[in-house]
Order: structure tokens, then sequence, then C-alpha cells
């Protein structure tokens, strides 16, 4: 109902070569304007799905075994929570929260008993934050009220932001490598993974139809990411720059994302089963957890802490 209201007094309040409302409009229709953002704030909220954060202690390794808690809640919120990642120091737990049904904005839990707390209330909403290498800034995508989509840096206090690469948009992802630069998943479809660094003029093209999961080996320029070019049959492909793609490992189309652990595993999750890939050693994969004993299904976006004491991750309500 309101949508057509809003349509029609969208024209009634800006005539033909005025560009701002008149007062009198504004106490004509305000109400129903007012009724028209609670409207879309209500079936945006219907429209996202829910996802909670959850985190767990690990330990053990791949010889004698991993070992694991139970998980418990970070977000402890009915709605959208997602992509975790860990400070540098390993003691906070980033990540995005829509929780007034308008835009999401950056949480930090503090590891392992909170609290939680918001580190930026900002009219446009951020995804995917992670902690750069200084602890000082966070790095995310922002969708700009103009729905242009760019890789932003904000200070962890909340106050400064700017774009880190103003001329690059369409970013859906990325993935930090070193040196200051980036791999990024680019928007629209076919979707295509983009890198580039501080002397670039253009990003380099590397290859498309990937996933959003860009993650680079640790302490290294090689980024691992995932190839969606045959539909019955996904690939795990590494690259660094100045070569060519390469496939390693082949996986179902419903495993999506990536993360290393401190001995250089490869962990993923299918439903509620957390499995590793021996990428050193083995070149095959082993069951590590099923959660389902816990009550929870569809896990993804793993990441473990720097000091491998901690795994957080994401799944269905």
């Amino acid at each position: 109902m309101y949508n057509n209201i809003c349509a029609v007094n969208v024209k009634a309040c800006f005539p033909r070569k005025r560009a701002f409302f008149t007062f009198a409009c504004m106490q004509k229709f305000l109400p129903v304007w007012l009724a028209c953002m609670l409207n879309a704030a209500f079936v945006a909220a219907q429209e996202v799905p829910g996802y909670e954060v959850y985190l767990m202690w690990w330990g053990g390794n791949e010889v004698n075994g991993y070992l694991y808690s139970e998980p418990w809640n970070i977000s402890a919120h009915t709605g959208y929570d997602n992509q975790p990642s860990f400070s540098p120091d390993g003691s906070q737990v980033l990540f995005s929260s829509l929780r007034d049904g308008v835009q999401t904005d950056i949480y930090s839990y503090y590891v392992p008993n909170g609290p939680l707390k918001r580190i930026a209330g900002t009219p446009e909403s951020e995804y995917s934050p992670e902690w750069m290498p200084d602890s000082k800034w966070i790095s995310t995508v922002r969708v700009e009220m103009d729905g242009t989509q760019r890789l932003w840096r904000i200070r962890s206090d909340g106050r400064k932001a700017r774009p880190l690469y103003p001329e690059f948009h369409d970013i859906g992802y990325y993935g930090a490598m070193p040196a200051g630069s980036y791999a990024a998943f680019v928007l629209p479809e076919p979707f295509t993974l983009q890198y580039w660094n501080r002397a670039s003029l253009l990003p380099e093209t590397v290859d498309s139809s990937v996933g959003r999961s860009l993650k680079p080996y640790p302490n290294s320029n090689e980024l691992f990411y995932v190839s969606k070019k045959d539909s019955t049959s996904w690939t795990i492909n590494k690259w660094k720059p100045g070569e060519l793609p390469a496939a390693v490992t082949s996986i179902p189309p419903d495993m999506e994302d990536m993360a290393w652990s401190t001995d250089g595993n490869l962990f993923m999750a299918k439903g509620s089963v957390i499995y590793y890939f021996d990428y050193m050693e083995s070149g095959n994969w082993y069951e590590v957890a099923d959660l389902s004993v816990f009550g929870l299904k569809n896990i993804f976006r793993l990441a473990f802490s720097p000091d491998g004491n901690w795994v957080a991750f994401v799944a269905e309500e």
C-alpha cells in the first residue's frame, strides 16, 4: 500500500524545475513519508536472512587430532550477523551486523566473554570488516549512499574514514595481500577476481566466475580462491602476481568459504561439518567436527585467531 502512495507523493513534492520540498508539501505528506520509511525498514528486515556469529575454543593438531569446545553465540541477535574476523592480537572478533533494520554496522566482540560494542554507526552499510596490520585501522566494503561499493578504511575508534582506492568500485569481497595490495571479488556477473597495488593505474583481472572467499596463504603473496567455471565441480585455485592461476583441489559446489589455520591447513564447512584440506602433505580432505550435536547447521565464514586458539564462524539461525 505505502509503495503506491510514496510514488505519487514523490511527483507531488517535486514539481518540474523544483529540486526541493516545499514547506506545504512537507506538512501534507510527512506522516505518509514516515510510514513509507517504516514500511521500507520492515520489508528490508523481513528479507534479510538470519545468521549468528559463534566462537569456540580450538586446540590440538592434525597429528594428534583437533580439539574444540562447545560454540557459543557472540552476536546474540535475531537477524543478520556475518563475516567475522580476528584482530592481529586475537583479542577481538569483528563482524557486520544489521541491528536497526536500515544498514549494517561494524561490531567488535572481546574474546572470550565480551563485551560487544559497536565500532561505528554510519549512514552507510559496512561489510567484511578486517583489522589492518597496524591495528589502528579497519578495512571494510562500504555501500555508499549512491550504491557505490568501494573498499574503505575506518579508524578502530570509528572516527576517520576514507576510501583505500577511490578509483576502484563494484567491490563485493576482498582479500588483503602483502605490501598494501588487495585482491577483490568484483561485480557484476560473471564475478571477476581483480588485483591491484599502490603502483597500479588499473587493476589486473586474474580470473572470472570466482567465489567470494579470497584467502592468501599465511605469510606469502599466494592467493587461494574458488573457481566456479564448472558448475558441477568447483576447484580451489592458487595464484600469485606474475603467474597464471593453478587448480589445487576440487570441491563440491556447495562449499564456499575458506580459512587457513596456523598449522597450514585449509578449512571449509559443508552443512554442520567442518573439514580440512592437508595442503602441505597428503593433499586429502579430512572431517574434523560435526557441530550438529550442538544444534548448528549450515556453517560458513570460518576464521582462526592468529594464535590458533579460537575459531569464529557463522551459522544459520
